[in-house]
């Protein structure tokens, strides 16, 4: 099992496959996804789902290693979106999101660390 691109395809499901930061569609074309540090690797190697969040190509390029001054909400909602802490209202699409995230957390923390070559603190 390809554990980094099931990664990246759920946490493009997650965000609705939509730009975080402009909100263009990116469900047709893959080649326009990134998968963006919303705290950049430069200030800590964390690879962590709370972290990661959908960005298209252009709006990747310009945040580059900036952090983005609502940070924290950025990352509580990628927190809230990935283990659905609000378990009333899910869609089913959220339920299978939530499954999934928690049955192969430990796998995809491990892929996304070996990946990036996070330190392990």
């Amino acid at each position: 099992m390809d554990f980094l691109t099931d990664i990246k395809k759920l946490i493009a499901r997650r965000d609705d496959f939509k730009c975080r930061r402009c909100g263009i569609e990116l469900k047709q074309d893959a080649f326009e996804r990134n998968i963006d540090h919303i705290i950049p690797r430069d200030l800590i190697a964390i690879s962590e789902l709370w972290n990661l969040e959908l960005l298209c190509i252009d709006c990747n390029e310009e945040k580059g290693s900036d952090l983005p001054s609502d940070f924290q909400a950025r990352c509580i909602r990628a927190f809230m979106k990935s283990f659905n802490v609000k378990k009333e209202g899910l869609t089913a699409q959220d339920k299978i999101l939530r499954q999934s995230f928690r049955q192969l957390g430990d796998s995809f923390h491990d892929a996304l660390k070996e990946h990036y070559q996070d330190d392990y603190i």
